[in-house]
């Protein structure tokens, strides 16, 4: 990999996410309940598939890190769920969910962060009365680089949740059009 690679995401020219106390229309939640709804399915994610527990870690800095893998929700709710850190704690949730060392997890790090983040979003869809059913998700995708934006279509308010996975830093971010 290269150190200096440098990567955009952009899936609409000249919006940019909202920061407020809006929530994604249709389903009654402020920005707080989606942030708490987010850590429970965090919680219980990591719990099941990596056997290790996560702490939510406030105030919440800018997202950063190495590599990003997103999940598109459309129908009942439509945006994007990812999950962003750098490429060594991509390599710790890897090596965890397979149960192998984190040496040989690097060369499946990116199928298991787009796992992590296809089970987080399936998760968070649960936790809405109705969403289950009226909400697809998209195949994963991930993004390897640093120092990139995602910028979503038009009305969109994003949630962002910072975690703390063995005292590394783990970004869970829903941007939800409305």
């Amino acid at each position: 990999m290269t150190p200096n690679l440098r990567a955009q995401v952009v899936f609409s020219v000249g919006s940019t996410p909202a920061r407020g106390p809006v929530a994604p229309s249709g389903w009654g939640l402020s920005q707080a309940e989606w942030g708490k709804l987010i850590e429970t399915a965090v919680r219980e994610v990591f719990e099941m598939m990596l056997g290790c527990p996560v702490n939510r870690v406030e105030p919440t800095p800018e997202p950063d890190g190495d590599i990003t893998a997103m999940v598109g929700l459309a129908g009942g709710l439509s945006g994007v769920v990812s999950v962003r850190c750098d490429l060594e704690t991509a390599n710790l949730l890897a090596s965890k969910m397979l149960g192998i060392n984190t040496k040989e997890a690097e060369s499946a790090t990116r199928d298991a962060l787009g796992e992590i983040a296809n089970v987080v979003a399936g998760t968070l869809k649960t936790k809405v009365p109705g969403l289950e059913d009226t909400c697809f998700l998209s195949t994963p995708t991930v993004v390897i680089g640093h120092g990139f934006k995602v910028y979503s279509l038009g009305n969109s308010t994003t949630t962002e949740v910072l975690m703390d996975v063995e005292g590394a830093h783990v970004w869970f971010i829903l941007d939800a059009h409305h």
